[in-house]
């Protein structure tokens, strides 16, 4: 399988899909990227995305969880589908609450 954005360039996240963006929900940015799914098996009926941030580990020692996404049926995921669709359930990194925006 493989996973690409147009919102990644040089192995760069443009910056209006992180803190330096313009939307935000409860002072956490929610620009989401772009996603094309490519080469996966061919029954397959939905993806999981998790979006993992490794390096922050070092500064907050732990990892931070930028996206997750589950029940997601469709291969390509238009920018700012994180807010803009309601097509699959979404989870969010507040450790004392678990939540949708949906």
């Amino acid at each position: 399988m493989i996973v690409t954005s147009t919102g990644i360039v040089n192995g760069i996240i443009d910056k209006k899909y992180g803190k330096y963006g313009e939307q935000f929900f409860k002072g956490m940015p929610t620009y989401s990227l772009p996603l094309e799914i490519k080469e996966y098996p061919q029954n397959t009926r939905t993806f999981a995305i998790l979006m993992e941030d490794k390096d922050a580990i070092p500064p907050t020692g732990f990892s931070w969880i930028h996206w997750s996404a589950a029940n997601v049926t469709s291969d390509s995921l238009g920018e700012n589908a994180s807010v803009n669709t309601k097509e699959f359930v979404q989870g969010t990194n507040n450790p004392d609450k678990i939540e949708t925006f949906q």
